[in-house]
Formats: structure tokens, C-alpha cells, sequence
């Protein structure tokens, strides 16, 4: 059941992501409840079978300068067991989400301002893939417009990712997720501040009331 709804999250229903991934975390230790949050997932799905992945041409549309942007959210200390952090992430490709994520982190972050770095490094490599892939098309005048986005609604982050901070707080953190700043420093990735009410990466970080999930659905499948 959980190999078919990872499947589904995958193709076409992004607003189920965080909620399978929860879920496969206990693939090997599951109850009985989480086969019942299991069916609910199912029975949310039947609700809204209409809705799915659109694939649609911008207002924007230049392929010399083509507008790639990234949405990044983190939510602390999730698991409640080992106390590690989700990371959520989501692409725009010319307005069109194309590639998101929702996973538990690695490593336990210490703060949010870490976590939320974290959950920055991760969604800077999609971002490079994406740099790489339209490097091989130039020859076909295809290209990413640059400096390419990083919205973040945690202001600490922001400020660790764009300054050569070093304190107390962030001297811990592994370097290699430091290679964000070096791609904030050479134009490559422009971290920028985005209010949480306005941060798509939220869905994929944490259960949210009706009315926060329903604002941002529309954003990732409709009709």
C-alpha cells in the first residue's frame, strides 16, 4: 500500500508526499493506527481523484531565459524519536512545479535557523542538476535565467547562507552544507525571504490545518 501511494505522491499528487512519507517511517514497525492514516490517505485521494499535476506554458515563456525557482521550508525536530527534521523542498520550472521532496534529514539540527539551512543545502542541489541539464541544452539556446531563487521564510537561515557567520550556534554545522554560500557568493543561487504564509515548501514539511493546506494546494494540482 505504501510502495502504491509513494508511487502516486511521486507522479502526480504532491499534496500527499509529507503524508506517505510519514508513513513509510514505520514500514517496518507499523500499528494498526497507521494503517487506518494509511486508508485515510486513500480516502482523501477518491475525494479528490480530479485533481493532478498540469503541465501548462507560462506568461513568461522565453527559452533563452527560461525562469527556474525554489521553494524551501523545514519543519524542527519532527520526529519525535529520534528528534531529527524534515526537509521540503519544491521547483518551478516556468511557473510548473517539477521536482519536490519531503524527507527526514540526515543529521539532527540543533535550532530551526540549522535545520532550516539544511533543508537550503538540499534544495541548492536540485538547483545545480537543473544548472547542469541546461548547460548540456545551450547549444539550443535553452537556458536557466540567473540568478536562479531560493525562497526562505526563516530569516536566521537566510542570514547564515548569505554572510560568512561563524558563532557559537552555526561553527558546528557540517561544512558541506556550506557550499550554499559559495553559490550565494558567485550568483548562482539568490537566497531570498519569502513570508511562511506564502511558502509552498510548507506542505511538505508538516501536517497543516485545513485552511493553510487548502491555500496551498492550489499552487501544486488542480482541476
Amino acid at each position: 500500500l505504501i510502495g502504491v501511494l509513494l508511487w502516486i505522491a511521486r507522479m502526480t499528487r504532491p499534496d500527499i508526499q509529507l503524508a506517505v512519507t510519514l508513513l513509510a517511517s514505520h514500514m517496518t514497525n507499523f500499528t494498526e493506527y497507521h494503517i487506518k492514516a494509511a486508508k485515510r490517505t486513500l480516502s482523501y485521494l477518491k475525494g479528490t481523484e480530479s485533481l493532478g499535476l498540469h503541465i501548462k506554458k507560462s506568461k513568461e515563456f522565453d527559452l533563452s531565459k527560461c525562469l527556474f525557482e525554489v521553494y524551501s521550508d523545514s519543519d524542527w525536530a519532527r520526529d519525535k524519536i529520534k528528534r531529527r527534521s524534515v526537509t521540503g523542498y519544491v521547483g518551478y520550472f516556468l511557473n510548473n512545479p517539477i521536482v519536490y521532496r519531503s524527507t527526514y534529514q540526515p543529521t539532527i539540527a540543533l535550532s530551526t535557523c540549522e535545520a532550516e539551512y539544511m533543508a537550503m543545502a538540499d534544495a541548492s542541489k536540485e538547483i545545480l542538476f537543473f544548472k547542469n541539464l541546461f548547460a548540456e541544452l545551450a547549444s539550443m539556446q535553452i537556458s536557466i535565467k540567473e540568478p536562479v531563487v531560493l525562497y526562505v521564510d526563516n530569516s536566521a537561515a537566510l542570514s547564515v547562507a548569505t554572510t560568512l557567520v561563524s558563532n557559537k550556534k552555526t561553527k558546528h554545522i557540517d561544512i558541506r552544507y556550506h557550499f550554499l554560500r559559495e553559490l550565494s557568493e558567485n550568483g548562482s543561487v539568490k537566497p531570498t525571504k519569502v513570508h511562511t504564509d506564502d511558502n509552498t515548501a510548507d506542505i511538505f514539511t508538516k501536517p497543516l490545518d485545513e485552511a493553510t493546506f487548502l491555500r496551498h494546494r492550489p499552487a501544486l494540482i488542480y482541476d
